[in-house]
């Protein structure tokens, strides 16, 4: 852990960044064999909880405000890893594993104390069906993303023929729509992320706590 903790503080203090994007943050190596002896199946939970943990004390000791996001973790992860992204999605309209499926990830982990998202616009795997619908499917994943706390792109591992902002005009301009409203939200958005840190205190009152990324019935209870 000393040697992960010290990469850690290098990464802010001898690099001089402000932040990164965290990978692993939801499984333990299968073939991995620890100090204490634990093998990476025994370790499945809490691996995350331990690597999210390091991570977190040495990077706010180096750094109080770095910034980074961690993919998803495991319970007990929520006090360490503020920001996650649901995984790797595969570009498609799929409930288990596309957009529907990161939008459900979101919700349920923001009501589990993972309180701000970042999901991949795009997914990460997939190329689509071709055509039209991709165009559609692809825009409507950066409206999505516009909603969320953290908007962001993410080509990942995909074939060269998959569809991102860079594809066409439509796609741009739909990318500088959206993005456009994602900055007019920005006072919304903070509002809602002071209450989910308000949220994280013994005095926050029940009605008080919500998560910035939150169901139409949490927000909205009639």
């Amino acid at each position: 852990m000393a040697w992960w903790q010290k990469l850690t503080t290098s990464i802010l203090v001898d690099l001089g960044f402000d932040g990164w994007m965290q990978d692993g943050g939801d499984d333990a190596p299968e073939d991995g064999v620890y100090g204490s002896g634990t093998t990476g199946p025994a370790a499945r939970n809490s691996y995350p909880v331990a690597y999210a943990r390091a991570t977190r004390l040495a990077a706010i000791e180096a750094r109080p405000d770095y910034v980074s996001f961690m993919r998803t973790g495991f319970a007990g992860s929520q006090r360490y890893t503020p920001v996650a992204w649901p995984c790797d999605n595969v570009f498609s309209w799929s409930p288990r594993e596309g957009m529907p499926a990161a939008l459900r990830a979101s919700l349920n982990g923001s009501l589990s104390g993972i309180p701000f998202w970042a999901p991949d616009i795009g997914g990460y795997f997939g190329c689509g069906l071709g055509g039209e619908a991709d165009h559609e499917l692809w825009i409507r994943w950066a409206q999505l993303g516009a909603l969320h706390p953290i908007m962001r792109d993410h080509l990942g591992d995909k074939c060269r023929t998959a569809v991102d902002v860079w594809t066409t005009p439509a796609t741009l301009d739909a990318f500088r729509r959206y993005a456009t409203l994602h900055q007019r939200l920005v006072p919304y958005l903070y509002r809602a992320a002071v209450e989910a840190a308000h949220a994280t205190t013994r005095a926050a009152s029940r009605s008080s706590r919500c998560p910035s990324t939150r169901t139409s019935r949490r927000s909205s209870p009639s």
